[in-house]
């Protein structure tokens, strides 16, 4: 009997150690994400592939022509009504203002909830992502590495070494790839 309590204390300790280092790791994690700048990053990202490609709405609210052609093309009603509320509590005296504030109002709703999820794959995607590939020790490394003045440096500089790698690709391999 004492030998299968002293048993299952030993599982039961062995399990609580694994529990702590795994949220340990995590909260390691979690600390090289915010030193990294991540939660921007992603947000950045997810404000990126949730814009249409291309697309100048300015035109829609100053081509009265567009204007008329985009009113008929609206077929949800509870933005006509949405519409039309604002245009009467207003008192707006054509359609491309209240067109107007109803995107912009989208806009900053659709705004805070691709933050919301932006911040939600940091917190939860990235960390099992990095779980999954680098160890405890290495998770450190880059830490040490990443509050260093060249870690902070090599940051900073992320977003202008990649269009400068898209640029260069662009300008001198994208006609040659394309004849391929």
């Amino acid at each position: 009997m004492k030998q299968r309590i002293l048993i299952l204390m030993t599982i039961v300790l062995n399990v609580s150690c694994l529990v702590s280092a795994q949220d340990n790791t995590k909260n390691r994690i979690k600390d090289l994400l915010i030193i990294m700048h991540q939660d921007s990053f992603s947000i950045k990202k997810f404000e990126d592939l949730s814009r249409p490609s291309s697309t100048n709405y300015s035109e829609y609210f100053n081509d009265s022509t567009t204007l008329k052609v985009l009113s008929t093309l609206i077929t949800d009603t509870s933005l006509l009504n949405d519409m039309k509320t604002i245009m009467k509590d207003t008192g707006y005296m054509s359609m491309t203002g209240a067109i107007k504030d109803i995107y912009l109002l989208k806009q900053k709703v659709n705004s805070e909830a691709i933050k919301k999820l932006a911040i939600k794959f940091t917190n939860e995607d990235l960390i099992e992502i990095y779980s999954t590939k680098f160890s405890i020790d290495e998770i450190e490394e880059m830490i040490k590495f990443y509050q260093t003045s060249t870690g902070q440096k090599l940051l900073s500089l992320i977003p202008e070494i990649e269009n400068d790698i898209n640029r260069r690709i662009e300008e001198k391999y994208a006609t040659y790839l394309q004849g391929l």
